[in-house]
């Protein structure tokens, strides 16, 4: 999974995709086919009983698409987005049970909160009149009900409406801060020096919903933020968190999750390997850095250790189309000499040559992209520590070895017991606190978008309802599942937006593929059948769609 607003990987993808050229029957065509929207992240959560449960949660998509221009998360951009959030919270709650009763904000809530937005829009990134915004958060935070609010301490779970909004509003408080000072300069990494629960609680953050709600808990297990791995140790700079909320709520494109369509090997590093190559980009494999030597701050030579004569390497090979990156390196390749791994930290196999890269003859300049646990395993940067900037990179960040699984089953989510979408879900059980469905995107892998089963049978990729939504055709007759629907009411082919788990411009995108079908009866799943279509019927659902 990618987020949303990793613009920089996004747009190098989109130009390794207009670049390259896949092989014949490859399912991986163009940036669209091997990154896949996704919106649906539950949160995890145990009830009083000690039982696990999820919280359904969609994010809203947008027009914009990944890789389309720069992700600059501006200040005032990004208080105004949470404004945003604010109030759909809000509008959550009105008439909303809560415990024993419903709760609806006053109308000074809504003044206030709609005299933030006007103000959040004529902000730009200047400095702003901060007593005024800081009167305004108090009396929005005044006319949202405490009592509504102490509810949470009892489950903060029940109410995880209240909880965002308890939270956004903590985070909101501290960026206009004065004392902070972060609204001056925008320098997040000031806040460095607490733990991120500190900064919120100290900004009104209630004590409940900060230390026990998955919501928050979501970003520790998403980014691993736990001292030695441990759960019961959350640990993450204030600062860095902030950006992390800020960057993930508000700076999105298009979904705020993305699907690779196959393994991270197949979807990104092989075809960023063949345009590469093809450009003529020399890859050297298996070669192993044991020291770097160092002087007046710059490495002026590199001692690597070459562990096998590759001359001649291939690392990819073509299945169904597909260009795979193994998981292991072709040891007949490599005379078979070698076997085991060359990555292990003992007994690794003995290198048969040695060599010595110089500053100025073999090298301009330095791209150091070795990991920081193997930096500081083999003291391979020390001569660089007399820098205080990198030496505090070296010893400042803890580390977390985190465990990665996949489990292939041939029952299905339902089957499993999962009765809703495929998820993306956090804050599950531990060890396996994440986990996503994948199952949709291998189907599009397997029968490579369209397959043609028979003369007058054929199956058609329509992902948007779900990532991998598909509509059977059997001769005239169109079998759609909950792609479609029949409105009796309206008397014409409908799609639900409302209950779209995928993106909505995408399933309409899959319409625009079944224009040329044609189709006489059409069996959905929702509503009645749909006989005896008149010509013209499916464009005109693509046309009520866009209206929709």
């Amino acid at each position: 999974m990618w987020f949303g607003f990793y613009e920089n990987a996004f747009s190098m993808m989109r130009e390794v995709y207009a670049a390259w050229d896949p092989p014949p029957g490859c399912p991986l065509t163009d940036f669209d086919r091997a990154f896949l929207p996704h919106s649906y992240t539950p949160i995890g959560f145990r009830s009083a009983d000690g039982k696990a449960h999820p919280h359904d949660v969609t994010w809203p998509v947008n027009e914009d698409e990944p890789g389309r221009g720069q992700v600059r998360m501006t200040p005032w951009g990004a208080v105004t987005q949470l404004l945003s959030l604010c109030r759909r919270a809000i509008e959550a709650l009105i008439d909303r049970p809560l415990g024993d009763r419903t709760w609806t904000p006053s109308a000074g809530a809504l003044r206030a909160m709609s005299r933030l937005q006007e103000r959040g829009r004529d902000l730009g990134d200047r400095p702003a009149d901060l007593g005024a915004w800081r009167g305004l958060l108090r009396l929005l935070d005044k006319a949202l009900d405490r009592r509504a609010r102490a509810l949470t301490s009892r489950n903060v779970d029940e109410h995880p409406v209240i909880a965002l909004l308890d939270l956004i509003l903590a985070l909101l408080t501290a960026m206009v801060d004065p004392d902070e000072g972060v609204a001056h300069d925008w320098d997040f990494d000031r806040w460095n020096h607490m733990e991120l629960r500190q900064l919120l609680k100290k900004h009104g953050g209630h004590p409940a919903v900060v230390d026990h709600w998955s919501g928050l808990r979501m970003i520790y297990d998403s980014t691993s933020q736990y001292r030695q791995g441990d759960p019961k140790q959350p640990d993450m700079a204030a600062g860095t968190g902030a950006r992390v909320v800020l960057r993930t709520m508000t700076t999105y494109k298009g979904s705020v999750l993305y699907h690779l369509a196959a393994g991270a090997g197949e979807t990104f590093i092989s075809p960023l390997y063949e345009v590469l190559k093809q450009r003529g980009v020399r890859f050297e494999m298996f070669h192993d850095v044991r020291e770097l030597t160092c002087s007046e701050g710059r490495v002026d030579s590199v001692r690597i250790a070459v562990q096998a004569d590759a001359q001649d390497y291939r690392p990819t090979f073509v299945h169904r189309g597909l260009v795979v990156w193994p998981e292991e390196p072709f040891w007949d390749q490599l005379g078979g000499k070698f076997s085991g791994d060359f990555e292990r930290r003992w007994n690794k196999p003995e290198p048969v040559d040695e060599l010595v890269l110089r500053d100025g003859p073999d090298y301009d300049e330095l791209i150091l992209a070795i990991p920081l646990g193997a930096i500081r395993e083999r003291k391979l940067a020390d001569e660089l520590r007399v820098h205080e900037p990198f030496a505090r990179m070296l010893d400042a960040p803890s580390l977390v070895p985190t465990a990665a699984a996949q489990l292939w089953m041939d029952e299905s989510l339902l089957e499993l017991g999962w009765i809703r979408p495929p998820p993306a879900l956090v804050g599950w059980t531990y060890p396996l606190s994440i986990w996503a469905d994948h199952r949709g995107e291998s189907i599009e892998l397997l029968v490579d978008g369209d397959l043609q089963l028979a003369d007058d049978l054929e199956v058609r990729f329509t992902p948007g309802h779900t990532a991998g939504s598909h509509c059977l055709r059997a001769g005239d007759v169109l079998f759609t599942g909950d792609h479609l629907a029949w409105s009796r009411a309206r008397q014409h082919l409908i799609a639900f937006r409302d209950a779209c788990w995928d993106s909505w411009p995408r399933q309409i995108g899959s319409m625009r593929t079944l224009s040329g079908v044609e189709v006489r009866h059409v069996l959905p799943a929702h509503g009645a059948p749909a006989f005896d279509l008149q010509p013209g019927a499916i464009d005109a659902c693509i046309a009520w769609m866009e209206g929709a």
